[in-house]
């Protein structure tokens, strides 16, 4: 009891210290509790009809939560413990056994455990009905979500960090009572010798890092797999390399700018710097290497989120067409149109030929041409597409120059992935006749719902005229309505009264189903994103101010001989500067390059939601800095002699 009772002032003693990371197992448990919630949400879920949806998404955040929450708790917990090694030293030389000792701080994990899981799934509880409503509007879902205490997901998050937190407590008592008396008091009078630079690696590590980003853009395209395993490799070693090497070659670099080096404070800054990058360059690197994790995974679903509108109208390009049923059938859908308040932009039969054709070796092309085993396209008039360009496509109309030459429609041609096909030809078939057609260009964009056609082939209007009698022409009746993602309750009303064997193309519900898996997308990524970059900020946080804790006397040492309170602040802010900085230039380097392949197979530009990201990114680490560089002056500048 007196050990229990001597770990919890303990904990009041160095919550100072602990705060951050106190605070961030909090967001932690709160994040992990919120996933769980929502996966066992089952009443707005069900109504939205997503709850198999959900479960998968949910339970895979989930574990990668845990993962990440037990790397953070391992390696915070051996960081606290070697901080502490002194206080533990002591402890010894007044008598208490390392078995008491370990179980002291074995207590001290344990409490810190239980209420850090307490905080987290009270603000779990209270901010789930919130963080539930962001999700269903993210993906498109105006839902009242009621207030619920989810039994289940108390449970669930009781029973994983209560394990988590067990095994911390058990890894610290090991790591106690392993340590000699002498080595406890070593920890901090090692002497510390000025790092040796090897050029020949801080070349290497330039170039390794150097050569990922050309292989990201070279042999991943080539063969997507080899291509990300080589990327990986060269740019996690290389980084690593990196911060250990390169930077402290930097450094001893600078240091023989005489001038510079000896101008006011900037030797002093220099040499204390060059000390901390070669202590903090595993750390550092890893922040850099999990940065550029957090902001690849959200800035590739904020830019697939972002490009949803597109992307289905790639599939479906009005807001509904359906297989021409009669001019009675058309003032019927009129009259729904009208009664649910919108009108039409477009409103046109379109007529296309589907032919037997010799296609050119095309990859991705889309499954429908292969349904039957017999490569077909659909021929639709110069006139026609122009029309549907028009509203559809605005500045995409043709003009085609010559008889034979035609233009392929092709939603999946990709410039990457894709082999060029322009200039080749296509020869279309009917029995023993043959046409022979050559490839003017390509667009990728969809003039026909994929449901309705084959490859779409625009042909001039005289070619149409004349392939009439070489396959089998069908008429698409088409409709673009003004609010084309309100026309929900329309597509309904129209089912009604459609024939059961004849199917209605519409984007509404395309649009809708791609919403609801980026939504989900962007919901996880963004938090398990701002978990990372919480973990990250704080190892940075408590690493620099058990620094401040041990480097204190060198700062009196500096007042004493006359530097004054403003240069210590800016030796200080410079130093966290570099150490703040340096792995948040790398994080956005490496991530701009991965997210330089997404716009390449997109085939878009993704510069706005991508600058949104780094620079939400960015401000929360900038607020880190900040922090950090406070409470790091206050330990040093409170400290006489």
């Amino acid at each position: 009891m007196i050990l229990f009772n001597l770990a919890f002032k303990n904990i009041r003693r160095n919550f100072y210290s602990y705060f951050m990371y106190f605070l961030s197992m909090v967001f932690s448990i709160l994040i992990y509790y919120t996933f769980v919630s929502i996966k066992y949400s089952q009443y707005a879920l069900e109504l939205a009809g997503l709850s198999t949806k959900i479960d998968a998404s949910m339970g895979g955040a989930s574990i990668v939560m845990i993962i990440f929450s037990a790397i953070f708790i391992w390696y915070s917990n051996s960081f606290f413990t070697k901080k502490r090694k002194k206080e533990f030293g002591l402890y010894s030389m007044m008598g208490v056994k390392r078995r008491q000792i370990g179980r002291m701080f074995f207590y001290e994990n344990v409490l810190m455990g239980v209420l850090a899981v307490i905080g987290g799934i009270f603000f779990g509880v209270l901010l789930s009905k919130l963080f539930t409503m962001m999700l269903m509007k993210l993906m498109g879902y105006n839902i009242a979500v009621s207030f619920v205490i989810s039994k289940e997901a108390i449970f669930d998050t009781l029973k994983v960090f209560s394990v988590l937190f067990f095994v911390a407590a058990l890894q610290g008592y090991y790591i106690i009572y392993r340590y000699k008396l002498i080595d406890l008091f070593k920890a901090e009078s090692k002497a510390e010798k000025e790092p040796k630079a090897n050029p020949f690696l801080a070349v290497l590590s330039v170039i390794m890092v150097a050569t990922s980003y050309v292989t990201a853009h070279t042999l991943f395209f080539m063969s997507p797999i080899i291509g990300m395993l080589v990327t990986l490799f060269l740019a996690i070693s290389g980084t690593y390399v990196f911060f250990s090497v390169f930077m402290v070659f930097l450094m001893k670099i600078s240091k023989k700018n005489k001038k510079r080096y000896y101008k006011s404070t900037k030797m002093i800054a220099t040499t204390n710097l060059l000390f901390r990058i070669k202590n903090n360059s595993r750390t550092l690197a890893t922040i850099a290497v999990l940065s550029a994790t957090a902001l690849t995974a959200i800035g590739f679903s904020y830019s697939y989120y972002y490009n949803i509108l597109p992307q289905a109208k790639l599939t479906n390009p009005f807001s509904v067409s359906y297989k021409y049923q009669g001019e009675e059938f058309n003032r019927q859908v009129k009259e729904i149109i009208e009664k649910n308040g919108q009108k039409t932009v477009f409103d046109k039969k379109i007529s296309i030929i589907n032919i037997d054709a010799d296609i050119p070796a095309i990859k991705n092309l889309p499954s429908e041409i292969y349904g039957d085993g017999q490569k077909r396209v659909s021929v639709i008039s110069q006139s026609q597409f122009n029309q549907i360009a028009e509203k559809i496509f605005p500045g995409e109309q043709v003009y085609l120059d010559g008889y034979t030459n035609v233009i392929v429609c092709d939603n999946s041609y990709s410039t990457v992935f894709t082999e060029k096909y322009e200039k080749e030809i296509l020869e279309l078939t009917n029995g023993d006749e043959k046409k022979e057609l050559r490839i003017y260009a390509i667009k990728i964009i969809q003039p026909i719902s994929t449901f309705f056609s084959y490859l779409p082939v625009i042909v001039s209007d005289d070619l149409y005229r004349e392939l009439r009698h070489f396959g089998d022409e069908q008429n698409i009746q088409c409709y673009e309505l003004n609010k084309p993602l309100e026309a929900g309750n329309i597509i309904d009303d129209i089912r009604k009264i459609l024939p059961e064997n004849v199917y209605l193309g519409q984007y509404y519900n395309y649009y809708v189903s791609l919403k609801e898996a980026f939504g989900v997308m962007i919901f996880i990524s963004a938090f398990l994103g701002i978990v990372f970059l919480i973990a990250t900020g704080t190892i940075i946080y408590f690493k620099q101010l058990t620094e401040a804790n041990e480097d204190w006397r060198r700062y009196v040492i500096l007042k004493n001989i006359g530097v004054s309170k403003k240069q210590l602040k800016k030796i200080i802010s410079g130093q966290m500067k570099t150490i703040f900085a340096v792995p948040l230039i790398v994080g956005l380097t490496h991530a701009s390059f991965a997210l330089a392949i997404l716009v390449r197979v997109l085939g878009v530009t993704l510069i706005k939601p991508i600058i949104m990201t780094f620079t939400a990114y960015t401000l929360i680490y900038v607020l880190f800095y900040f922090l950090t560089v406070s409470s790091y002056t206050k330990i040093v500048l409170s400290h006489r002699n």
